[in-house]
């Protein structure tokens, strides 16, 4: 959608009247803005890394936050590192 670019001051607005949840890996979102006064539900996905296979193990919890989160509120998914095998 191009709004990638956008700072969250011009994002808000436009989430506000399009969707009911968003999802995403910004974790300072709710601290810099007055979540309450959204329509929408957020997700706040922490992962290492901003790509589909961090997500994927995630998919179930991923889909339920979705499902429960409410306008205003904040819920968090964590991610889980895959340790590398000692080598020693």
């Amino acid at each position: 959608m191009g709004w990638h670019q956008l700072k969250d001051h011009m994002l808000l607005p436009l989430l506000q009247d399009r969707f009911d949840v968003v999802v995403t890996i910004d974790q300072g979102m709710e601290y810099e803005h007055n979540l309450k006064s959204l329509r929408f539900g957020l997700v706040i996905v922490h992962v290492p890394k901003n790509k589909v296979e961090f997500y994927l193990p995630l998919m179930p919890e991923l889909r339920d936050a979705v499902e429960q989160v409410r306008g205003g509120e904040v819920v968090h998914i964590y991610g889980r590192v895959r340790q590398q095998p000692d080598k020693g």
